[in-house]
């Protein structure tokens, strides 16, 4: 009997398959440093592009038209300021617009510079409660972001922050 048993041990006792998990793992790792380090992105897939639904507020905001004139009259009118971000083909910022005043130049950065002022003066005493951003079809998204960070620094008409912000496509 004893040696049944040892036979019957042996037939159950199969030989297990092990995996070698440290194997997989590092091959895994290996993989993913190689995609990691070999993926470029092509242009388009770096530039997000935007197509938000059109504003209430920019079919009013139209015809609102700013002037360096006294401001105490317009302290009871709730209307957004509009600024229009215009692109050149590349992508690049080429122009802003803020109501009737244009901010250009040949160089993006001092374009920017120019709005930064003109932002800091308009804002001197805050009459708007809120901001329009009309935006070109083909402008990068860093100038966007470098204008609506503006915005949120600015105050709006009841002293706090501005936070009522529309992004909208530029007809």
């Amino acid at each position: 009997m004893i040696r049944r048993s040892r036979r019957h041990k042996r037939k159950h006792s199969e030989a297990e398959v092990t995996l070698n998990m440290a194997a997989m793992l590092d091959m895994a790792f290996q993989l993913l440093a190689f995609f990691i380090l070999t993926f470029r992105a092509s242009p388009i897939e770096a530039q997000i592009s935007l197509r938000l639904p059109d504003s209430p507020q920019a079919t009013t905001s139209s015809s609102v038209q700013i002037d360096s004139g006294p401001v105490d009259p317009m302290d009871d009118l709730n209307f957004p300021l509009p600024i229009d971000l215009y692109s050149l083909p590349n992508g690049e910022l080429d122009k802003i617009v803020i109501g009737s005043r244009v901010m250009k130049s040949d160089d993006p950065v001092e374009t920017m510079q120019m709005y930064r002022q003109e932002m800091v003066s308009l804002f001197e005493k805050p009459i708007f409660d809120s901001v329009v951003i009309r935006v070109g079809k083909e402008l990068y998204y860093e100038p966007l972001m470098q204008v609506v960070d503006l915005c949120t620094k600015q105050k709006a008409k009841d002293g706090s922050p501005m936070t009522k912000i529309s992004i909208i496509p530029l007809k």
